[in-house]
């Protein structure tokens, strides 16, 4: 195998997270406020700013929400969060299974939290990550900190031209691109194509479909 690690992110990578919960429970919460939210931020909208700017900022700014109420939402995302379990990709399970068998390691870097994570990995049949950079990790060693990268290079002893970042937001390609090691980009998750656009122009390899991950990894060529 040309990598023999891969730094993959979670939600919209690994698992469908965003189409069946984040956004769903954005517009569900508005909902309870009164504001129909659904033509003015359609869940292509709101792909777009999770990726192209901050989605506390999107929030605060574009949505207009009090401090308070985003604190209320916060805790209204994580309730939906904590009971609903996201499907992973069709393919995703076979190709981590395989890169591990192979004797590959597999680190997440996410912005979700670990136990969400660990999780999702058992119920969708998943190989148990080597390690997880969790928004519950110390500040240092959330993305794209390329103490995230070090950390891994100095457990594993692999080279940062065998380690892969996978992410379908910039900010994988950030952590790839302070580290040093390639970034690969994941398109299969949804067809923005702001987003798709931005990371087309910034990734070593853009990935359209789970089948062009596999190819990636497994091909000889």
């Amino acid at each position: 195998m040309r990598y023999r690690c891969l730094v993959i992110d979670h939600d919209d990578t690994v698992v469908n997270s965003t189409e069946t919960i984040h956004y769903p429970c954005f517009i569900s919460f508005m909902d309870m406020q009164g504001r129909d939210m659904r033509e003015e931020v359609p869940i292509e909208k709101y792909l777009e700013y999770n990726c192209l700017g901050n989605i506390m900022e999107f929030y605060l700014d574009k949505v207009g929400l009090s401090q308070e109420l985003l604190d209320e939402e916060t805790l209204y995302w994580r309730d939906c969060v904590n009971n609903y379990v996201p499907k992973a990709y069709e393919g995703i399970r076979e190709i981590l299974t395989r890169f591990r068998e192979l004797g590959g390691k597999i680190y997440v870097a996410s912005h979700s939290e670990s136990r969400f994570i660990l999780r999702d990995c058992k119920e969708n049949g998943l190989p148990a990550p080597d390690g997880i950079f969790g928004y519950d990790a110390p500040s240092d060693l959330c993305k794209p900190s390329p103490k995230i990268i070090d950390t891994i290079i100095a457990k594993t002893g692999i080279p940062r031209e065998e380690i892969l970042v996978i992410d379908d937001l910039r900010h994988g390609f950030e952590l790839a691109k302070n580290s040093g090691v390639t970034f690969a980009a994941a398109g299969w998750g949804y067809s923005v194509p702001r987003v798709e656009a931005l990371m087309r122009s910034v990734a070593d390899y853009y990935l359209k479909s789970v089948s062009d991950l596999d190819n990636l990894l497994f091909s000889q060529s």
